[in-house]
């Protein structure tokens, strides 16, 4: 079974996988570019949790907070919706 075909039986058929063919439709897709632009504008290294601060997904402020392990999983303090 391909990576692609394996995720999407994972995920379950509601759920659908972004891939190269699907990343420019997809809502988010647009929000990320810039982010990672913004990013790499300043350095060479760009992180997940970054890309997350930048979008203003995650505050830096509860990062460092998950970060000392003070949240015991990033999602919990995640603005947004997983579903």
């Amino acid at each position: 079974m391909s990576p692609r075909g394996q995720a999407s039986h994972l995920l379950g058929a509601t759920c659908p996988v972004a891939g190269i063919s699907s990343y420019r439709t997809d809502a988010l897709s647009a929000r990320v570019v810039r982010a990672v632009e913004t990013l790499l504008a300043r350095g060479k290294v760009v992180a997940p949790v970054d890309v997350l601060v930048e979008m203003g997904l995650l505050d830096r402020s509860q990062l460092e907070e998950w970060r000392l392990g003070r949240v015991p999983y990033l999602e919990r303090v995640i603005h947004g919706n997983f579903a």
